[in-house]
């Protein structure tokens, strides 16, 4: 981090504060501004969410804070909290979401720092990644339904993780490493102060960094052919801490309480699905966020077990049966 550096000196201080924040790699450099680039557009057409990693006193947090303070309205901070797993069976469409409902329009969003290693909710990053609408609402408002232009920049000392190691998530995330370690007297507690003096300047390099993206002429920020070595072996270090996944269904039918067959008395739907997460909770196994009732219905439907209409209301599994 610079140290005791001019103020205000036409752009002077952010590209030595680029210089050692990204430890002098100019590749590294261009790949950012690229991104910060795409990330200042109205495109999602990349999909991807952005991860910068790396011990604190790097210039990370220093790093986000002057992007998301130079681009004003166009910007935004949300809670970690809100693309954590919380291992939970589905989120509930019709609660409220303020925390999405406030990106309508924006288009750098940033998170706070978690206070510990977390896991990263697969289901809303594909969500928010993924360049569908979205249907969220405010607190006693009505539903919203808009279509995305944000691009997250998530910050952490440490890599998060990943529940599930499958491609469809992990092309969708890019480490950006924050190797740069600022101590005792180096340290400038008015650095970025002195930074946002230059904010003109930082907003012109935002806006080369959309002609950098746009002269990729279509060469995919997550590919690993067109990134930075750093970014390319801090991406790998994530998936190569990701789990391998499992079938939670599979192992449910094997050893829960209900296994293919018919019966007499076939399960109610809902009691069937209130038994897998029982299984799963019990046996610390991750529902995947797919897996609301209507999901894991489906997922049972595609594995060729079918239902029929039983008394009242309810449908019943024709191809299930109590264990024993």
């Amino acid at each position: 981090m610079p140290n005791k550096a001019t103020e205000g000196d036409g752009g002077k201080l952010w590209d030595r504060f680029l210089k050692e924040t990204f430890c002098g790699d100019l590749e590294l450099i261009d790949y950012v501004q690229a991104c910060i680039g795409y990330s200042v557009t109205g495109k999602i057409n990349e999909e991807v969410m952005f991860i910068c990693e790396g011990s604190g006193g790097n210039g990370k947090s220093i790093f986000l804070e002057c992007i998301n303070e130079v681009l004003g309205d166009y910007s935004s901070v949300i809670p970690i909290e809100t693309l954590i797993d919380n291992n939970k069976a589905q989120r509930d469409g019709s609660a409220p979401s303020p925390d999405l409902a406030s990106l309508k329009g924006k288009r750098f969003v940033m998170t706070t720092e978690p206070k510990k290693q977390v896991t990263i909710d697969d289901g809303i990053v594909k969500t928010v990644t993924g360049g569908t609408k979205l249907n969220v609402r405010m607190l006693h408002q009505n539903p919203i339904v808009f279509l995305p232009q944000f691009k997250i920049w998530w910050q952490s000392n440490g890599l998060p993780r990943i529940a599930i190691k499958e491609h469809s998530m992990l092309r969708r995330l890019i480490v950006i490493p924050f190797k740069n370690e600022v101590r005792g007297d180096a340290v400038d507690i008015n650095l970025k102060s002195k930074l946002i003096k230059e904010k003109e300047f930082i907003l012109k390099w935002c806006i080369e960094g959309v002609a950098k993206w746009q002269a990729r002429d279509g060469k995919a920020l997550y590919h690993p052919k067109y990134q930075p070595a750093a970014v390319e072996e801090a991406t790998a270090g994530l998936w190569n801490s990701a789990h391998v996944p499992v079938d939670s269904i599979k192992q449910w039918l094997e050893n829960g309480n209900y296994e293919e067959g018919h019966s007499s008395t076939p399960p109610k739907v809902k009691e069937v699905y209130e038994d897998y997460l029982a299984y799963c909770k019990e046996h610390e196994l991750k529902v995947p966020s797919a897996y609301t009732k209507q999901g894991f219905n489906k997922e049972l439907a595609r594995r060729g077990h079918h239902k029929r209409p039983g008394t009242g209301n309810s449908y019943v599994w024709i191809s299930l049966k109590k264990r024993g």
